[in-house]
């Protein structure tokens, strides 16, 4: 009975003494192409602080509501919905590239496009205390 306890408390030791470093985290990227070319980019729930709009999301709402100009036709036509677009925010904080994701009609979708290409610099993800570029989703939404 005794050995057996000894066996145990050996075992654990070696497996404490040997477990992997969990702090040493794999973290997801993509590969995108950008003007400056092929780039490796972190998705946001990878990163440890997430990027944001200056002065946080409500700034980013109220920015949204103050540049949408619902485009005519559509506004006539009685379109609406939520276009999805994917952004990246560069280690510089500055929007390097948008894509729309998921779209409702072309010209919401480009109006999406250039409300987010007209935002400001934002504050990069990070990992640790290194700014990493950084793949998010922002949504607009277009209501009557």
């Amino acid at each position: 009975m005794i050995h057996h306890v000894i066996y145990t408390l050996f075992i654990a030791a070696t497996v404490f003494v040997t477990a992997p470093d969990i702090s040493a985290q794999v973290r997801r990227t993509v590969a995108l192409n950008t003007s400056r070319g092929t780039t490796t980019v972190y998705l946001s729930e990878e990163v440890d602080v997430h990027p944001s709009f200056p002065g946080g999301d409500r700034q980013m709402l109220e920015f949204i509501n103050s540049e949408r100009h619902y485009p005519a036709e559509a506004y006539r036509d009685g379109i609406e919905g939520r276009v999805l677009c994917s952004v990246l925010i560069d280690s510089d904080g500055t929007i390097a590239g948008v894509e729309v994701v998921r779209g409702v009609e072309r010209s919401l979708d480009a109006e999406a496009m250039r409300i987010i290409e007209a935002m400001p610099k934002w504050q990069p993800g990070r990992i640790g205390d290194t700014p990493v570029p950084t793949l998010c989703l922002i949504p607009v939404s277009f209501r009557l």
